[in-house]
């Protein structure tokens, strides 16, 4: 792993200003936390140093990738990404290959195909330029325009009813599920 400036790497894709984490490579890790310091715990790097995370390509998480911070660090998987949650509260993230998750909330863009049990995308947006294979869709997904759409949308009764306050998802709840790894469909 090396440490650089975000200026020094050629089409980020995230406006953010600091030092960044690169991993070269395929990596088999347990689990990501995003978060301002755990990131760098993780990373064994100085804390609150880091503005983001370059995975140079595919990333198998066994356990969720996880931010509850607002303005957590950046992920860019450079090759694609498997994981049995993402849930991220304000941290962005890019895949540049597949996308293959149980439940994803956050900003994500995805440029190849997205396969997922339940996408959440409110309130930030999902970007999916490749397949998208959803069971449960809330949220409006950005896509390209020939994209074919399989899923359910604006489906509340398909959720798990943990996740439902006052018929309204809770997002708060959502986030501690998919951490957990507690059910997210009824």
């Amino acid at each position: 792993m090396r440490v650089v400036h975000s200026t020094e790497i050629p089409g980020l894709p995230f406006a953010a200003k600091g030092k960044v984490a690169i991993i070269q490579g395929d990596r088999d890790i347990l689990g990501l936390p995003l978060d301002p310091g755990e990131l760098e715990t993780w990373l064994r790097v100085e804390p609150h140093r880091v503005v983001g995370l370059v995975v140079e390509g595919d990333l198998a998480a066994r356990f969720s990738i996880t931010s509850f911070a607002p303005q957590g660090p950046f992920l860019w998987v450079r090759g694609s990404l498997k994981a049995p949650d993402i849930a991220l509260s304000d941290a962005p993230m890019r895949v540049d290959g597949e996308l293959s998750v149980r439940g994803l909330t956050g900003p994500v863009e995805v440029m190849g195909n997205l396969r997922c049990e339940l996408l959440v995308a409110q309130p930030h947006p999902v970007i999916v330029h490749g397949a998208l294979a959803a069971r449960v869709v809330l949220g409006v997904v950005e896509t390209d325009r020939s994209l074919a759409v399989v899923g359910w949308w604006d489906q509340l009764s398909k959720l798990h009813p943990s996740l439902i306050t006052d018929g309204q998802l809770d997002h708060r709840a959502l986030l501690t599920a998919m951490d957990k790894g507690e059910p997210l469909l009824a």
